[in-house]
């Protein structure tokens, strides 16, 4: 099921899934036309589908209005991660770890993950991150502190606004 959620940065398109959101994509530039599946957030439905992606809505409104201390691991989704038992999937889990107005370098993540001699991986992880905001590929900086690449929404720009967002850089 999808919905596309309404941000400051754009239209985000949510897909959840039975086990939990499966994908997020921040459709910078795009025209969005509503399709059948689209979810009417006002229905009663209790099946998982669509308590995953009001959960993941209501993870959304708070966010974008910079209530950070009130995103805790309750009212976080829950998440259908791909790939499990590969080093990109336990990449992913820990960068979840890294919290708002945090940052870690591409090395540090690659440690923290078990392969210390992994930063290009840990690239390769960040740039097939199916749920970007959400497992927080945004928050991966060079060492040096230089903000590194980005694949989601306007690239740089979209990652630059997530960062100053959340107040990890000025």
């Amino acid at each position: 099921m999808t919905f596309i959620y309404h941000s400051p940065l754009g239209p985000i398109k949510i897909v959840a899934g039975p086990f939990g959101i499966k994908e997020i994509r921040l459709q910078f530039g795009t025209k969005y036309s509503p399709s059948i599946n689209e979810l009417s957030l006002d229905s009663d439905n209790s099946s998982p589908v669509h308590v995953h992606l009001r959960k993941c809505v209501k993870w959304f409104d708070t966010y974008f209005e910079g209530k950070f201390d009130e995103l805790d691991d309750a009212s976080f989704p829950d998440l259908d991660i791909p790939k499990p038992g590969t080093f990109s999937h336990n990449v992913w889990k820990c960068l979840c770890s890294v919290k708002h107005g945090q940052t870690i370098t591409y090395k540090d993540l690659a440690e923290l993950a078990g392969n210390p001699k992994a930063s290009r991986a840990v690239g390769h992880a960040m740039k097939t991150n199916r749920l970007t905001v959400l497992v927080p590929c945004h928050r991966v900086i060079r060492t040096g502190g230089r903000i590194g690449n980005y694949s989601g929404g306007n690239g740089c720009s979209t990652k630059q606004w997530l960062l100053q967002h959340e107040k990890a850089m000025q």
